[in-house]
């Protein structure tokens, strides 16, 4: 996995969006850099080792790429906590719009 330059991976959940449809937790792969992500996503890098033949293919609903940026150390966490309500309630109100 190295060779692809894959430096991680891991398991979370998810806080949005939220609903019948969509899954609470996700994973992730953690690239050096943009390129070998660019691998990844088309089917090459560390996927590329595996029996092909021997997976079952994934119908992703999106695939989103993410780059880390500087932390945010002074976080306001009520008003991060009202937001998400808000748009939770929002996101609900308007669900068969969607």
């Amino acid at each position: 996995m190295a060779a692809s330059g894959m430096v991680g991976w891991g398991l979370g959940l998810k806080v949005t969006p939220q609903g019948t449809f969509y899954a609470s937790m996700m994973t992730y792969d953690a690239y050096d850099n943009l390129e070998n992500v660019m691998k990844h996503l088309s089917g090459g890098a560390a996927i590329s080792v595996l029996q092909q033949n021997k997976l079952k293919p994934i119908q992703w609903s999106m695939r989103p790429v993410m780059g880390a940026t500087t932390p945010t150390l002074n976080i306001n966490f009520k008003s991060l906590w009202a937001a998400l309500e808000a748009f939770n309630s929002f996101t609900h109100q308007n669900e068969a719009s969607f």
